[in-house]
């Protein structure tokens, strides 16, 4: 399997790949990376709709073509906000989970998340399961404990060594449906996630993940700048660039969304974009990487 991964091509085979992750889920070297495609499913936003939602009826003075959804963030947080983050978390908040209920008959608007919890459960066999994840909300943690794991959700570095089954690392801060157990801090824009990252305890934790374990990607645009800049210098210091591999993380999309000068970019960062026929064949390639782990 080492020397069928080696060239570019091999990483469009799905068989190869799945034999791979499995191998790496087993071994507890498989990290995943949460973006908003994972909560969408439940009725949350994806990231340009939550701004376009939190913009409210002043959403056209930020929607042109040219506006980058970074520039959008930073119009929201100044002239909509002005900057009282109190009042910009209760409003997501409200927009998260006024009509939501989690519990087991909401797994059923998600194979993808269903997906994504029997794949933790082979990743926790040996070590806690990581997950680095986008995300405000706290829904994949959630559902997880309905199957009896134990979980820890964290918007920090400072916590004692965990002991739990899966630690979920929440960069851009979490929003739980109540204010309590939330820390009162978000990351909008991209100046306050450079500021975040100033913290070099912060920074090295999550580069440390980065740098030792392969990445799967789900839920990703792979247009977040803020993942490209740490995919960038975990690629570099990469373990497996001692084996001469050309990626070390798989982004897993529909190929109706394939953008060939994104993944151009998202190579040079070090992961790869795999193309399944739509959006409802990502489950079956996450349970596939479930059962070929139990042949390793």
């Amino acid at each position: 399997m080492v020397a069928n991964l080696r060239n570019n091509e091999a990483w469009d085979n799905r068989d190869a790949v799945v034999s791979y992750l499995a191998e790496q889920a087993r071994k507890g070297r498989l990290l995943l990376c949460l973006g908003s495609g994972v909560s969408v499913p439940f009725g949350l936003p994806n990231w340009e709709e939550l701004l376009d939602e939190l913009a409210g009826d002043r959403a056209s003075e930020m929607n042109s073509d040219d506006v980058m959804p970074s520039a959008k963030a930073e119009f929201l947080l100044k002239e909509i906000f002005y900057e009282n983050h109190k009042d910009l978390i209760a409003k997501i908040r409200e927009i998260f989970y006024a009509k939501r209920v989690i519990g087991i008959g909401s797994l059923k608007h998600s194979e993808l998340l269903l997906g994504i919890i029997a794949l933790l459960s082979i990743m926790a066999r040996n070590k806690p399961a990581k997950i680095i994840s986008t995300n405000y909300d706290t829904l994949v943690e959630d559902h997880l404990k309905l199957f009896g794991m134990r979980v820890q959700s964290t918007d920090t570095h400072q916590i004692w060594n965990p002991i739990c089954d899966v630690i979920c690392y929440h960069p851009h801060g979490i929003i739980r449906p109540t204010e309590d157990g939330s820390s009162g801090e978000i990351v909008l824009t991209t100046k306050q996630f450079d500021t975040v990252m100033k913290d070099a305890d912060w920074r090295g934790l999550l580069s440390s993940m980065l740098q030792s374990h392969t990445v799967l990607f789900l839920g990703v645009s792979g247009e977040d700048p803020h993942i490209m800049s740490l995919a960038h210098s975990a690629f570099k210091k990469h373990a497996i660039r001692n084996s001469g591999w050309p990626f070390f993380g798989l982004r897993l999309d529909a190929a109706s969304r394939k953008k060939i000068v994104q993944d151009v970019d998202l190579e040079k960062a070090g992961y790869r974009s795999f193309y399944v026929s739509d959006y409802s064949d990502i489950p079956n390639f996450l349970f596939e990487i479930c059962a070929a782990s139990n042949k390793i």
